[in-house]
């Protein structure tokens, strides 16, 4: 029993140490370097002047960036529009004619067609309440 605890304990480290073994794909990029901002030059003796050019910040800014390690939004737009269009036809005609008027003249086999389509109006119903899958006529009995 210990034995078999043992080799089930083995075989569960044995298959959860297969996930660790799979690596994930190396998604090839070429190495960027980051632009790391230029040093501050050491301030200048001043000079007794009210305006010193090197600390220099208005009063009012803009969103835009002008200095060293103000930063930068690039946006990629890409529009790509594309169409498709396709045209087919097909045509058949056909023509049948017929007509019951040849019948008229025959009473013989006129006599015949009502007999056929008496028959099959009378029985239908009949053998439909006859099946199981059919109209279920006489359900309740």
């Amino acid at each position: 029993m210990r034995a078999a605890v043992c080799l089930l304990a083995a075989a569960a480290s044995a298959l959860l140490s297969g996930c660790l073994a799979v690596t994930p794909p190396r998604v090839e990029m070429t190495e960027t370097t980051p632009a790391w901002p230029t040093a501050v030059p050491a301030p200048v003796a001043r000079n007794g002047a009210i305006f010193q050019a090197a600390h220099y910040r208005p009063l009012f800014e803009d969103h835009r960036a002008r200095l060293v390690g103000d930063t930068l939004l690039v946006s990629i737009v890409e529009r790509v529009s594309a169409a498709q269009s396709s045209k087919s036809s097909i045509g058949k005609t056909g023509k049948i004619t017929g007509g019951i008027a040849a019948l008229h003249r025959e009473t013989a086999l006129w006599r015949r067609w009502w007999l056929a389509v008496w028959l099959v109006l009378v029985t239908h119903p009949l053998l439909d309440a006859m099946t199981v899958y059919g109209t279920q006529l006489a359900l309740p009995f």
